[in-house]
């Protein structure tokens, strides 16, 4: 078994977090591996604290998480911030509140970076937002300059390389993930586990900066899109 801190950042947005935590929780609780679950309300304002705190986590996680509740930042900070209190753990898998996941995709995920040794970041891929994420009969590994936010992260490629230097642009992980794979760090995206991302917006946000990394949209006038890599 392996040891995985899982991170459920969230700011406002209730309407997420309610389809999306519970889904997170029941994930944590039915994986073989030791998963700790750490919750980052960063100090919303809509309901969201009094919606965790009505639902039974501990019930589900037996004590094996954590609500952390104080103003930590964006998709770089709140990685950093759990490094910062997570020495003894193998991986980090991030997931997002406006994202839905298929049932057992985190055991799927813990036993690829497992198996692929040289791999230091794996990704979900995005699912249009009219389809339901779900999981392929194959699993493989597409090669990538960088996954984004949302994946498995090998927990030594922090040990070595040390916390995210935060950039007003993109966060950081992009670059962080490209200085990874320099010094011979894997990434690629896990092709067969589909996510669904709820935010219409997303897929938009960062389009020119997918362009120049060599990404395109397969689903032209899709709002949300999947991205593949050219010439794979």
């Amino acid at each position: 078994m392996s040891d995985i801190s899982v991170i459920y950042p969230c700011y406002n947005r209730l309407y997420y977090t309610q389809i999306t935590l519970p889904q997170v929780i029941n994930e944590c609780r039915n994986s073989k591996h030791n998963i700790f679950l750490y919750i980052i309300d960063d100090m919303s304002s809509d309901g969201t604290k009094e919606f965790i705190e009505s639902i039974p986590i501990n019930e589900c996680l037996n004590e094996n998480y954590q609500v952390i509740r104080k103003k930590v930042g964006n998709s770089t900070d709140q990685i950093n911030e759990v490094l910062s209190i997570s020495s003894n753990v193998d991986y980090i898998i991030k997931v997002d509140n406006d994202t839905l996941i298929p049932d057992g995709c985190f055991d799927i995920a813990i036993k690829l970076i497992h198996k692929y040794t040289t791999y230091g970041f794996l990704g979900f891929g995005l699912w249009p937002r009219n389809h339901f994420p779900f999981i392929f009969d194959e699993i493989s590994l597409v090669d990538s300059e960088f996954i984004g936010g949302i994946g498995i992260f090998r927990k030594s490629v922090f040990d070595e390389l040390g916390p995210i230097p935060k950039r007003k642009k993109y966060f950081g992980f992009g670059k962080y993930q490209k200085k990874a794979k320099e010094i011979g760090w894997g990434i690629a995206w896990i092709n067969g586990i589909r996510i669904m991302d709820l935010d219409e917006s997303a897929a938009f946000s960062h389009i020119n900066h997918y362009k120049e990394k060599g990404f395109s949209r397969n689903n032209i006038g899709e709002i949300n899109s999947i991205f593949y890599p050219i010439n794979k």
